[in-house]
């Protein structure tokens, strides 16, 4: 790539300024039920970063407010505002799905359907709430690749330690924690030096799933998921036994799926 091909770095005109930032977070904060939506909440500049490295600014995505905000009043009325834009109304609903029960979200979003039906028009609450229909799961998953410094056996008592504590009670934090410590890598830590990552035990995911291998937090297809593509027929595993916390092993990887909810759908 030549300098002169290289889109320019955005300039302090392109961006919200830091007064702007301020006055946003406290508008939302300060926000009451009954009042209006805040405009930059519904219609968000969404400067886009013009930088060949595509790294965004904090502060400069409508997401970043939304996902921070902590008054439910608020959140139903962005996504009940028939003036919220994509960005702003994709980001409520994933702030309200993310923080309850897949059960809860399932009610609560056919409340608001009741209140506005013009919600079936949006494309993601249609699908939300499609997804409602069938049964879905809230769950983590664990990964080991057999290409990995650790020898398969140590991983697989490792990664069943890990299975037996979850079974037992504990949660997933400390139970990921412990394993992903003891499956160090040792080569990035210096004797005695406190366990910050990283480690040969990936934390692979957390979101929700169905049936057909979609996450309803972001729509994306599992099986071609980035970080983690699930394998074929493993989340029939799941979805077969209702939940539970399953160990299942493929030629290159051991998997632990740890389902912490199964809602069964709202289909009769």
């Amino acid at each position: 790539m030549k300098y002169q091909d290289v889109p320019p770095v955005k300039t302090r005109e392109n961006y919200l300024s830091p007064e702007s930032m301020i006055k946003l977070s406290a508008t939302i904060q300060a926000w009451k039920k009954g009042e209006s939506v805040p405009a930059q909440l519904t219609a968000f500049p969404h400067y886009k970063g013009t930088h060949f490295c595509s790294i965004g600014a904090y502060g400069q995505s409508v997401e970043d407010y939304v996902r921070e905000i902590t008054i439910d009043d608020l959140l139903k009325a962005i996504i009940l505002e028939p003036k919220t834009d994509d960005a702003a109304f994709n980001a409520a609903l994933r702030n309200v799905i993310q923080k309850q029960p897949l059960r809860d979200s399932s009610a609560l979003f056919a409340a608001l359907l009741k209140e506005q039906p013009g919600l079936v028009g949006r494309t993601s609450f249609a699908a939300a709430m499609k997804d409602f229909r069938s049964p879905c799961l809230l769950l983590k998953i664990a990964r080991y690749d057999k290409d990995q410094p650790v020898s398969v056996d140590y991983a697989r008592d490792v990664i069943r330690l890990m299975q037996k504590q979850l079974k037992a009670g504990d949660g997933w934090k400390a139970a990921y924690a412990k394993a992903s410590e003891t499956m160090r890598n040792e080569k990035e830590h210096m004797p005695g030096q406190a366990f910050q990552g990283p480690t040969h035990l990936s934390y692979a995911f957390a979101g929700s799933a169905t049936p057909d291998y979609r996450d309803i937090f972001y729509g994306i297809d599992l099986r071609t998921y980035e970080f983690a593509p699930i394998p074929e027929g493993h989340l029939e595993v799941l979805f077969k036994d209702k939940g539970g916390t399953h160990i299942l092993e493929t030629e290159k990887a051991i998997w632990l799926y740890h389902v912490e909810e199964y809602f069964a759908g709202t289909a009769k």
